[in-house]
């Protein structure tokens, strides 16, 4: 779990930092900006989980230099030693319970937000229908209203909360509000946002994931806005409105899509709708999605993975001579030979190299054996050498430790 952990933490800080660095360039279309945000956010999961399932990176901490490379610990630690990768996962464990805790609370305040509120009136929820229809939003959509609320807020994927002093609005003026919090509802930003904020609870020690809320919540008002004016607002009333909830509105803690935030573009949303542009633009978003694509094939077959099946002491070199190694190997050359040309009378093309990992321990027996990396593409050589390997009796390593070897074996019919 730590493994995947880190691996994740280093693909996520490489996607996310690398988008933090495009949003900074100027003009870049919103809905690109939101397109690559929500990418970044989302191929790091599944490029580590790829690579923890056995794809492995181009770029790798283990490289061989030599035919044969032999690693030795020390005899393990006495049982009061502190085990550093458990520690970390407690501490993590603790960390991300107390997130979730809160994350719970947060949402739990939430509903009960949303119990106490009453249905809007009979023409605002027809209005809301007629602009929904017009959306191509096909869940029906629940209009409610409190005293509470300091700005209109889309929640969850079906909800508008609207504050009391919006309800005597003109249709003109509810047209842009409406059209703005229908908006967020069909991108599902009230569930993304919710999202991002769980894993920003759960996963701590990764810092740009706020940065990702704080940029989606900058890119998504003004594609909202920008969708309100094509289902039919007015631009320079849904400006005003803008303006007039901007002084209604205090701090906004609640995990959901309100239509102004303290802090927000506000003055470059006024600005844009009175321009008469368009924030939302299919094509761009069509971009995003493609550099998504290619940038989750980057991480994956790119970005470095941590692989902590080596053993948790520190390694010291020299334990067991390689040459010893070798020379009980090669007693047994013939009997690995032979797994080959077993095969090789089947397949007379066969060749290639097969790196074996191995461990030697404390008495000289072969304890865990695998296949580190193969180019025979055959399963039934490289089980037979692994098996030939395990038979094999080494000296006993020096101070009763144990080792590790990597021992490459290459196969040709010459």
């Amino acid at each position: 779990m730590l493994d995947f952990a880190t691996t994740w933490w280093i693909h996520a800080t490489l996607a996310l930092g690398i988008v933090a660095l495009v949003d900074r360039i100027p003009r870049v279309p919103f809905t690109l900006r939101d397109a690559v945000w929500r990418v970044a956010v989302v191929v790091p999961f599944l490029t580590a989980a790829l690579q923890s399932l056995g794809v492995e990176p181009v770029l790798t901490t283990t490289a061989f230099s030599e035919p044969l490379q032999i690693i030795a610990t020390s005899a393990p630690a006495a049982s009061t030693a502190i085990d550093f990768r458990s520690a970390l996962l407690a501490v993590w464990a603790i960390v991300g319970a107390l997130g979730l805790l809160r994350w719970l609370a947060d949402q739990r305040a939430l509903t009960v937000w949303i119990r106490d509120a009453q249905p809007a009136p009979a023409r605002i929820a027809e209005l809301t229908n007629e602009i929904a229809l017009k959306a191509g939003l096909r869940r029906s959509v629940r209009v409610l209203q409190t005293p509470e609320a300091t700005s209109p807020v889309a929640i969850g994927a079906q909800t508008i909360v609207l504050p009391d002093r919006l309800l005597a609005a003109s249709e003109e003026r509810l047209r842009g509000v409406l059209g703005h919090e229908l908006g967020h509802l069909l991108r599902r930003d009230p569930q993304w946002l919710s999202a991002l904020s769980l894993l920003i609870a759960i996963l701590p020690f990764q810092p740009l994931l706020r940065l990702a809320r704080r940029a989606q919540l900058q890119v998504s008002e003004p594609l909202c806005d920008s969708l309100a004016v094509q289902w039919g607002a007015s631009a320079h009333t849904l400006a005003r409105s803008l303006n007039d909830v901007a002084r209604w509105q205090h701090a906004c803690s609640l995990p959901a899509a309100a239509m102004t935030r303290p802090g927000g573009s506000l003055t470059q949303r006024v600005r844009l709708l009175l321009a008469g542009g368009h924030a939302a633009r299919t094509g761009a978003r069509r971009l995003g999605l493609a550099a998504g694509v290619c940038a989750a094939l980057t991480l994956m077959v790119a970005a470095p993975k941590v692989d902590a099946k080596a053993p948790h002491d520190s390694p010291m070199l020299g334990a067991l001579d390689k040459s010893l190694i070798d020379a009980v190997i090669l007693e047994d050359l013939s009997g690995i030979r032979r797994c080959y040309d077993q095969r090789l009378r089947e397949e007379p093309s066969l060749e290639g190299e097969l790196v074996t990992h191995f461990r030697i321990e404390a008495d000289g027996r072969v304890g865990h054996t695998e296949v580190k990396r193969s180019t025979l593409d055959d399963r039934a050589v490289e089980q037979c050498v692994l098996g030939r390997l395990e038979d094999l009796r080494f000296p006993a390593p020096k101070g009763g430790g144990i080792v590790i070897v990597s021992y490459p074996f290459v196969f040709s019919a010459g």
